[in-house]
This record gives C-alpha cells, structure tokens and sequence, in this order.
C-alpha cells in the first residue's frame, strides 16, 4: 500500500503498438505520478466521531444477503464486513485468525471441523450470537445450495450434520473430507446473521441486514445507496469510528472522481487513469496493492476456444506491459497467473511464458485452422475502467487476426456469465486470488467454479483441485500442489490474465484513514475507514 506523492511520472519505457496505440491514445493523456512512502495518519491524530464517511464506489448491492451469489462477487461485497462479523477473519498475509470464532480445530481426517464461538457478542437488534445462532446460519446456508454462491459450496456442501456442542461450540459433520473451511468461513459464508432475522424474515433478508458488524443498516436502495449507523455496541469498539457510514453506487468514473472535488464525496474509488488528474487537483491518492488480477473467463464449449493452440495465440496477442504502463499508470504490472508477487506460488518463470508477439499468435491460429482468423464475443461490464481496458484488448486482438465483438451489460448483470448461460465467448472480470490461492483456481478454472462453463480445458485440472481440496490447509504439501496448479493452469492458456489490479482512491489530503486491504476478496474494508478531525 502506498502513496502517490504530486510529481511529474515517469516516461513509458513500453509504448503499445499499432492500433492498440492508437485506441489508448485516443483516451488517455499519459502523465502521472510514481509511487512512493505510504502517508502518515489523520492529521493530529484525532477522528471525527459525529461525522459521515460518504462513499463513492464502482459497484453496489443488489441485496444485502451473504448467501446470495452476487455478494460472494469480488466486485459487489465491500459493504458486507461493516454490517457482517466473519466466524475467521484474515490477517495481511492471508492467514486465517480469530474472528466471531477464537479457536478452530479439525479431527485426523478432516470429516470434522469445530468451531469456539466468542462470548459476549451481540446482534444489531440485541439477540446473542452463540452455537445456536451459529448454527440456525450452517442450516439456512445448507437449506439454500441450490441457489448460493462458490463460497457457500464450499463450506457446506459436504456438511451431514450441524452438531451444537454446547452453549459455544459447534461441529461441523462431513462426509468426506475438506481442507478449506476456515477459509471459506472467512469470506460470506462466515458472516454471521441473527437468528431472529433468519426466522422472521426469512427470504426478506435482501432488505433487512442484521449482523454484529461495527454498523447498522439505516436504509437501502437497491443497486443504488446504502446508509449505515455506528453500532456502539461493538464487541471489538466503536472508538474512532464515524456516526455513519453511506455507500453510493456511481458507475461513471468522472462523476466518482468530481464528487471528491467538490466535496459531495469524501471518498472515491477511481480509474487509474484518473491519478494524474486527481493529483492535479490537489487530491490525496491512495493505491492499494492486491493478489488480485484482471483475468478472463472463457467458454470452452465454444470450439474454437476449446483448441489449445487457439487459446495461446490469444495469449501471445496481448501486450501486457503496454497496458499496465499507458492503463494502470504504474499501479498494475503484467500478468500471465492467476496471482501476484504477492503470493508464494507465484512463479517467476511462468511470467515470461507468453511474450507479446502477435506473429506467434497469427501463427498459432493458422496451425488451428483460424488462418482467416477468428471471431469472438466479450462479455463487457459498462464501467469505465472495464471499457478502456476491453477496448484495447479488442484492437490488440485484432493485430493477431482475432475479431472481438464488444457486448457491454449492466454491472448489476456481472453473473450473466454463469451456467449454463450462452452469451459470450469470453467475460473479463477483476478477480482477487483471495487469502487461499486454491480457491481462485477453483473458481475461475475448474467444473466447480460459477464462471467455469462447460468442463475445464483439461481434467487434471480438476484433479489438483480435488486433491487441494482433501489437504489441511497447513499440510506442507498443499504449497507444492499449488504450485502445480498454477503451472498447469498456465501452460494450458485456462483463463487468459491480463495485469495486476489494485484499488485506487482519491479523499482530500489527510482527511481519510483506515482504508485496509481485504485479504478475502478484490474490495477493501470500509469498517475501518475513519476521518479526520477537522474533515467533515
């Protein structure tokens, strides 16, 4: 995590080429900054505790529910942690700790996971969290498979039983075993719901959010606001924290970026392309660095995308430099893994298996019968962010001989991608590694995944995924199969990514603190966000 400071950037050392130049050109003005120390905290190390945070953000919700598989997207969930407690929560590394659950403990063959849930805690309308809560939450994620998330399936689908041990213990029953749950208790499938909520308004729960979370829900607009009070209840504290907290879904970047500036926002989540004229602006920027990556989702059922040779040359066509230097403005670096340095599977040598060579990529389509070239259908989200990199991936493809038709939807449409939906060849979408590499794989390239259609490109595939599944999350020889994975992930073009991505955000200078990364998903924390005296 660090801070732009106000100079002059860099010059490009990779400038795009051909047309792909041509289409950046016409968007961009290729000034900005370079990075440098993270910045200090809020000025004389006050809080305003009567204020609002009032936030500007890409994406919204379209209900509040952690069970529905909208709020398991990396892109639709930064609201969730300030109204929901995770049973595991994630330090800066990833690593699972003690969240609304203080120990956890598997049996020899992992068919058993028990949970200690922490004492003292309540719910937002005064109910306890205990086994019982705990568990009438397993029952209800159980009783909704059909329709939940990745996340939820795998926390649960191998679950027989839901035993209450006593008043704060709860064992979880399998039948077979599975290596994964503290993980996937420490994304939605953890986030705790009152019991009293879960009765009363049972399906209702899109509108009426009731968590242990540092705020309470105020009120909702779908797709649009959300506004949240302070609980002051907290188990953990409410010191520091603001009075509210108000969540608007703004999808054009321009109008995130001038509501900081004219103070109808405080905070603003922005393109990276927009750095050099916040900084001119006189804005603070803050660019948090992610396991997290612009990747591609593709559907093998297509024959052409089926071919190997076909999926390398789109491999090939794309000049990943060119676009983390002109698109991200030093925030992104090329991608070839489903993760960043920032993880201990990355691979060095696997970075540099697909160089930039459009006449490879020509090549490669001719020796799989594309010698005419290609025709293919993106699945496009209508941000800007989204758009001006779809658009310069389209031009850079067309170099290669690959004709790639744009199809822009709604962003409140981003599962359309999922089966058995036949819309589009390819979708890209931001996607975080997550604090587990194995579940990115498992969603992104594997027959688990939601946005996995048809088989994956090979069975091995599947195999390492199941076998990472059956291992305890501390077994040194999960790291070893991981790294497997991701070589073969790779070396069979499974998913096509393109640069890291990281989250940018503009706030009047040392008015804002607190903006922490998520290790689970590609959002950040905005419980945590807190502003300064003097600020509001």
């Amino acid at each position: 995590m660090w801070i732009w400071p106000r100079q002059p950037r860099p010059q490009v050392r990779g400038p795009l080429r051909g047309t792909a130049a041509l289409a950046l050109t016409a968007a961009l003005v290729l000034t900005g900054c370079a990075p440098s120390a993270p910045a200090s905290t809020a000025a004389g190390g006050e809080h305003d505790t009567e204020g609002t945070v009032i936030f500007y953000d890409t994406s919204g919700h379209a209900t509040l529910d952690p069970a529905t598989a909208a709020n398991d997207r990396n892109m639709t969930n930064g609201l969730m942690p300030a109204l929901y407690d995770n049973l595991v929560e994630f330090d800066d590394d990833g690593k699972p700790v003690p969240g609304l659950a203080t120990d956890w403990h598997y049996n020899d063959d992992l068919t058993e996971f028990t949970l200690e849930i922490r004492e003292g805690v309540r719910f937002h309308d005064g109910e306890t969290l205990d086994a019982e809560a705990v568990a009438a939450n397993f029952e209800r994620s159980i009783s909704l498979l059909d329709q939940a998330s990745t996340t939820l399936h795998g926390a649960f689908d191998f679950v027989t039983e839901v035993e209450v041990v006593d008043d704060h213990t709860v064992t979880m029953h399998l039948d077979q075993p599975n290596g994964q749950i503290e993980y996937w208790l420490g994304k939605v499938a953890g986030m705790m719901i009152s019991p009293r909520a879960i009765e009363e308004s049972g399906d209702g729960l899109e509108l009426d959010a009731v968590g242990t979370g540092p705020y309470k829900l105020s009120s909702f607009v779908p797709n649009n606001r959300a506004r949240l009070d302070r609980f002051d209840d907290y188990w953990d504290g409410a010191e520091g924290r603001p009075a509210h907290l108000e969540h608007h879904r703004v999808s054009e970047g321009q109008s995130r970026l001038n509501a900081v500036r004219s103070g109808q926002a405080d905070l603003s989540l922005i393109a990276p392309r927009q750095i050099p004229e916040a900084e001119n602006a006189g804005l603070e920027v803050l660019v948090n660095e992610k396991n997290s990556i612009w990747t591609i989702y593709l559907n093998i059922n297509r024959e052409s995308l089926s071919k190997l040779k076909v999926r390398r040359a789109i491999m090939h066509a794309i000049d990943r430099e060119g676009l983390a230097e002109a698109i991200s403005y030093g925030s992104g670096k090329p991608a070839t893994q489903l993760v960043t340095e920032l993880s201990p599977i990355y691979d060095e040598e696997l970075a540099e298996r697909y160089p930039y060579d459009p006449e490879r990529a020509r090549e490669l389509l001719a020796e799989a019968g594309y010698a005419d070239g290609l025709e293919i259908s993106f699945l496009l989200l209508n941000t800007s962010e989204y758009l001006q990199l779809g658009e310069a991936l389209q031009a850079m493809l067309g170099e290669a001989g690959i004709d790639v038709q744009l199809d822009v939807i709604d962003l409140s449409q981003n599962l359309m991608f999922r089966p058995p939906h036949e819309r589009g060849d390819i979708m890209m979408v931001r996607r975080g590694a997550g604090a587990d590499a194995l579940e990115a794989y498992q969603e992104v390239v594997s027959s688990y995944g939601t946005g996995t259609q048809g088989a994956p490109v090979t069975p091995r595939i599947d195999e390492l995924v199941e076998e990472g599944r059956l291992i305890n999350a501390d077994d040194p020889d999960r790291q070893e199969l991981l790294e497997d994975l991701n070589e073969e992930v790779v070396e069979q073009a499974a998913t096509f990514p393109v640069i890291t991505r990281s989250n940018v955000y503009a706030y009047q200078p040392g008015c804002i603190t607190g903006i922490e990364p998520n290790a689970g998903y590609v959002t950040d924390k905005l419980d945590t966000v807190k502003i300064a005296g003097g600020c509001s």
